[in-house]
């Protein structure tokens, strides 16, 4: 055979693939001349299968069908080379002990102890992986000795250069991954060695290339330098918008290779899709998509279809293949209505051994250890079925026995404890206490053999010396199941199962030991780092197992879809935004990276997305079936524009009518509604057919919510169910007795000022609006730590201690304790908090301000955090002086209390006192406190006054402030209403802000600021005994309800206000209130 270095490519791999083997039969007729490689191992089978049913006589029974890792793997036997291949998963290991052991040098990759996300660890593996595989190993290291370490994109460069040169470390020197096995062959095999091993080798071919990197093809031009015929074989075409993604390596391959040939056909379905001129095809019968109302009625039409065709159409239900872009949510579906349908089924079940109950019974064991043997953990231990303990128990209950000791954890005192109950056992002369004298004493045998067997756990152990106390532990008191005739089939897989796990497990421990010995022999883990280690390796290592019967219908993922062989093939799930997906598959954002490493980004997701659907199109099965539901969990889905682009260029409709989805109760009423008067709509004039779909009460419920429609619509006063309850006597009492004695806080009422019907919603029902998921802090969490940073700035340091430095390391340790993913994004929060080498940050802002405005103001704090009807709080959070007690208001004969916690407070020389408020946003203005919605300030100056009145010098109520700290350039402290007759005064405080003064005024006279005070008690009265009262209904003042017709509003979907109505109202009362 001529040496020949070809490119063969076709639009899809499964025509490809019959073409190439068509045209080149050598590759199934010589023996060990040729060899064809593969990526998938259920593709090999498949190829043996249909070369060997193939009825040309020329064509040999010798399957030189291979999966590339087999050939590779191969090769590097025969070159004896003395290093070990690494799993994913073991590579997984290293890479996440590398981050442990550098944890305090990087910066980008800075997770809280024990916490890195496994998905970090396998996105930043196959990033590695590419890199090695790419021949960017110098890029790595001179991108990272070149830069200085001053943005978010230097530390991710820094840390990257670190962690790749480690881990590059440990591949060449102990062990090997992908990219240093080719290395390896490259370098150690010669013509010699083909010559010796693979002597008739004359043609190789590998299959779907489309995921080759740099090193890949390297390898393929070292196979033909050394005398090769090599293939390479891939799916490509000219459409841009399926084969973009691929431009890159077709360029690369074009000046390597000799020759390039494709098959096509005379009209391809690849040059039309998602084009905007193109052809328009006929699928006639074979595709078909089907809709569905939800999921469960999706795969139940599924399996009606499958049904018939099994039964009525005598189909081969092995030749039937399900998949899907989100197969692992349909998995439990079909499992569930398969089983129901008696429908056989099959599919490669990959379960993560952390789900198995070997891992989570050696979980729990490490747990009970961390924690101090805790009585629960070892009731479980002692009752598993995987330990000998249970044996030794039998027939004992000790559960009751546990339940009465009054210890929960400790083995010292559990020990204890059960020796003094037997002595008390043993003073005693009734018969009765003999029996659990005996169960005592077992007990009291079998925790002292467990704590002695597991106490290698208790000290820090190196991970040789941890590995063989594990394995001697579990030879010793691991259970070994017996099997008998007797012994159920379903027993004997299950202990085989659980088997097969603990070897994984001792597998994949053993590795970690090997490890430990050549990166670090001497460290000693601790048994809560053991347990880190033990549980990321049972997250991330799967377990191959079955699930079904190899002749039922076969469930296979989209990506395997070319090892299998179809004669129909649903495709479930086929809903937008699923597929095409919108999720990364990279670990931060490529503006982050070099240049010369961007290369190594995954290609365009859509792109990728777009070639798949395109694969399933080709694929050979007789029959394609799409589908999708409708909605899930009541929200409504689109079907994925991949069907909606099949049915552009479809010149037949390709919908297929689904069953009609089961109309609600509601629905029905609706539909009753529409046929019979409201008169006569009536259970008893329902046809007997009818009947059995409804219940009376639904009826008569209909009825009585009509007639509460009519009654909003009509206009009528308030009622009921418009939230006015102060005419049910019986819910009157309960609000007198459930309010009597309540500590209300200005923010309480305010919301009540604004909309009682939203205090009802929130306060009363106990109604939430949904938290919106916000990738920055939230603004609670940024009110918190403002808050939080300052009262312990001002109330750890005496005022001559307080220093620029001291603010900014509080705040540092206030923003660690935020749980806050780590990332670009926690970076941003903190430089905007702390700053960088370009911009201040907010808190030393706020401290240059303070020191500007220290001499201007007459005030100066002295009291932070000052907690009044609050209950018991940590003093190391709260000023001294707080109080549990409540702040009193009397009026009328009755009391009121209030409750809250005032930011600041600060004081002057003669006494007046000003009450400040930090505000992270916006703040009211004073009109909006007049009115009565805004009520904080003015009952905190009140309660100040209250609280500090046994003060050395006498008090005076001077003002309140807002202290706004929104960012770094935007922070004021602003007094919204003062004393004219304090020391606050021009410019300190405006004229308008002033009491009295000639803005606000009670019965034509200026309003001081103790009418002021005053006015703001009796809003603040008036909203309790509406509480009290039972008066909930909705605002009628349009600028408290948020553009009005509520749709801004978080409670719009429980609100019903009738806008007429509350404008009517409105319009009566001639003014605007706050409530009717």
């Amino acid at each position: 055979m001529q040496k020949q270095f070809e490119f063969h490519y076709s639009e899809d791999m499964f025509h490809l693939t019959d073409q190439f083997l068509t045209h080149h039969l050598e590759f199934t007729r010589q023996d060990e001349k040729s060899i064809y490689v593969v990526n998938q191992p259920t593709r090999v089978q498949l190829l043996r299968n249909r070369w060997h049913l193939n009825e040309n006589e020329a064509i040999s029974t010798a399957y030189p069908f291979t999966t590339f890792n087999r050939f590779i793997r191969d090769l590097i036997e025969k070159l004896s080379v003395p290093l070990k291949f690494l799993s994913f998963v073991e590579r997984s290991l290293i890479l996440k002990q590398i981050l442990l052991e550098t944890r305090e040098e990087l910066q980008y990759f800075s997770f809280p102890e024990g916490s890195i996300p496994d998905d970090t660890i396998r996105k930043l593996l196959r990033f590695f992986d590419d890199a090695r595989l790419n021949l960017l190993d110098k890029d790595f290291i001179e991108n990272g000795s070149r830069h200085l370490v001053l943005s978010t994109t230097d530390k991710l460069q820094s840390d990257l250069n670190l962690l790749f040169a480690r881990y590059s470390n440990f591949m060449g020197k102990f062990f090997m991954d992908e990219a240093e096995i080719l290395k390896h062959i490259m370098f150690r095999a010669s013509s010699k060695f083909f010559d010796t091993y693979y002597p008739e080798l004359l043609a190789i071919a590998f299959e779907d290339i489309s995921g080759s990197r740099q090193l890949h093809l390297n390898f393929f031009n070292w196979l033909h330098e050394k005398g090769k015929s090599v293939f390479l074989l891939t799916s490509y075409g000219k459409n841009p918008e399926l084969y973009g993604h691929k431009q890159s390596l077709f360029n690369k391959i074009r000046p390597m290779v000799k020759h390039i040939h494709g098959y096509f056909e005379t009209v391809k379905i690849s040059d039309s899709l998602f084009q905007i001129k193109s052809p328009h095809f006929s699928f006639w019968e074979r595709v078909k998509i089907i809709p569905a109302p939800n999921r469960i009625a999706e795969v139940e039409q599924i399996a009606a279809e499958i049904k018939k065709m099994v039964l009525e159409e005598k189909t081969d239900s092995s030749r039937i293949g399900i998949t899907g872009p989100q197969l692992e949510v349909y998995l439990p579906i079909i499992e569930t209505v398969f089983r129901r349908h008696n429908i056989p089924f099959y599919h490669q079940q990959f379960i993560k051994l952390s789900q198995s109950p070997v891992a989570g019974t050696l979980e729990l064991l490490l747990r009970t250890v961390m924690d101090e043997f805790a009585l629960e953990g070892i009731l479980k231990i002692l009752h598993s079925p995987f330990f000998r303990y249970h044996e030794k128990l039998s027939g004992r209950s000790i559960a009751d026995k546990f339940e009465s000791l009054r210890v929960k954890s400790g083995k010292d005192n559990i020990l204890t404890f059960i020796r003094n109950e037997k002595d008390i056992l043993q003073k005693k002369e009734a018969e009765e206490y003999h029996a659990d004298g005996e169960t005592l004493e077992l007990l009291e045998n079998v925790l002292i053999r467990f704590f002695s067997d597991i106490r290698f756990l208790e000290s820090p152990q190196t991970a040789g010396s941890i590995y063989t106390s594990l394995q001697k532990f579990l030879k010793r008191q691991w259970r070994a199941v017996s099997f008998n005739e007797d012994t159920a089939g379903s027993e004997i897989l299950r202990s085989r199962s659980s088997m097969n796990f603990l070897n994984r497990i001792i597998e994949l421990l053993n590795f970690w030991k090997d490890y430990m010995e050549k990166a670090n022999p001497g460290y000693k883990f601790s048994c809560r780092e053991f347990y880190e280690v033990f549980s990321s390796l049972c997250r991330s290592a799967y377990f191959s197992g079955q699930e079904g019967t190899h002749g039922g219908v076969q469930i296979v993922s989209m990506q395997e879809l070319t090892g299998y062989d179809f004669s129909v093939l649903f495709v479930t799930g086929m809903e937008e935004n699923v597929f095409p997906t919108r999720s990364s598959a990279f670990f931060t954002h490529p503006s982050n990276l070099p240049a010369q490493l961007q290369s190594l980004l995954p290609a365009d997701q859509l792109l990728q997305d777009r070639e798949l659907f395109f694969q399933l199109l080709q694929n050979p099965a007789e029959l394609l079936r799409f589908s999708y539901s409708r909605y899930h969990q009541e929200q409504p889905i689109l079907r994925s524009i991949f069907l909606r682009e099949l049915q552009r260029i479809s010149e037949e409709p390709l919908d297929e009518e689904a069953l009609p989805p089961l109309p609600s109760h509601a629905e029905l009423i609706g539909y009753l509604a529409e046929q019979f008067p409201p008169a006569k709509l009536d259970y008893h004039n329902l046809p007997e057919k009818w009947k059995a779909l409804f219940a009376e009460t639904e009826l008569k419920h209909y009825h009585f919510k009509r007639s509460v429609i009519q009654r909003r619509e009509e206009g009528v006063v308030t009622g009921l169910w418009e939230g006015d309850l102060s005419a049910n006597a019986v819910l009157q009492e309960w609000f007198q007795s459930a309010f009597s004695t309540v500590c209300f806080s200005p923010t309480q009422l305010e919301t009540f000022a604004a909309c009682p019907h939203i205090f009802f919603q929130e306060r009363i029902i106990g109604i939430k609006p949904a938290e919106e998921l916000e990738e920055y802090l939230s603004p609670r969490e940024r009110g918190s730590l403002v808050h939080a940073v300052l009262f312990r700035f001002f109330h750890e340091n005496n005022p001559q201690d307080r220093k620029l430095d001291r603010l900014l390391s509080i705040a540092s340790e206030e923003f660690e304790s935020i749980p806050l993913p780590p990332g670009l994004i926690r970076d941003l929060q903190k430089e905007f908090y702390l700053g960088n080498d370009f911009n201040k940050g907010l808190f030393h802002s706020f401290w240059d301000y303070e020191m500007e405005q220290e001499n201007l103001y007459p005030t100066k704090p002295t009291r932070f955090e000052l907690s009044f009807g609050q209950g018991i709080i940590s003093p190391e959070r709260v000023d001294h002086l707080s109080t549990v007690n409540p702040f009193t208001y009397k009026h009328e004969d009755e009391i009121f209390y209030f409750r809250g916690k005032i930011d600041r407070v600060e004081t002057a020389a003669d006494g007046t006192v000003l009450v400040v408020d930090y505000k992270t946003g916006q703040f009211p203005a004073l009109r909006e406190m007049w009115e009565g919605l805004r009520l904080q300030l003015p009952i905190y100056l009140k309660a100040a006054g209250e609280i500090l009145k046994n003060e050395k010098i006498k008090i005076r109520p001077g003002g309140g402030a807002f202290y706004s700290l929104k960012k770094e350039n935007d922070i004021e402290k602003k007094i919204v209403f003062a004393d004219k007759d304090s020391v606050l005064q021009p410019p300190l405080v405006t004229e308008s802000a002033r009491f009295p003064g000639n803005k606000y005024s009670i019965d034509n006279k200026p309003a001081s600021l103790e009418d002021f005070l005053e006015r703001i008690m009796q809003f603040a009265v008036k909203y309790i005994r509406d509480i009290k009262s039972g008066r909930f209904v909705h605002t009628t003042d349009k600028k408290q309800c948020v553009g009005w017709n509520g749709r801004l509003c978080d409670y719009l979907p429980v609100c019903r206000v009738n806008q007429a109505k509350q404008d009517r109202i409105r319009r009566e009362n001639n003014f605007s209130t706050r409530h009717s």
